[in-house]
């Protein structure tokens, strides 16, 4: 989701594996985001897209809270589709 902040990930930045290309910043230092935020006007961004940056960076990142879907909530998306 591209939007009005950078997402911050759960996820340390870490190259993929299969990557032949060690990437420099590779490790357990810098997390990853995600997205493009308002400061980056007439810039093109990607889904795929990543950039690392330290867990206490503050800039224009924000977060989105999620859950795991239940069998109970997956019942009640259909319904709501009829």
């Amino acid at each position: 989701m591209l939007g009005n902040v950078q997402e911050w990930t759960g996820s340390w930045y870490i190259t993929y594996k299969g990557n032949l290309k060690k990437d420099p910043k590779s490790g357990h230092t810098l997390r990853v985001v995600r997205g493009l935020s308002a400061r980056y006007q007439g810039k093109k961004g990607n889904l795929w897209q990543r950039s690392a940056w330290p867990p206490e960076a503050l800039f224009d990142f924000g977060c989105r809270c999620a859950k795991d879907a239940t069998p109970e909530d997956a019942a009640k998306a259909a319904q709501a589709k009829k």
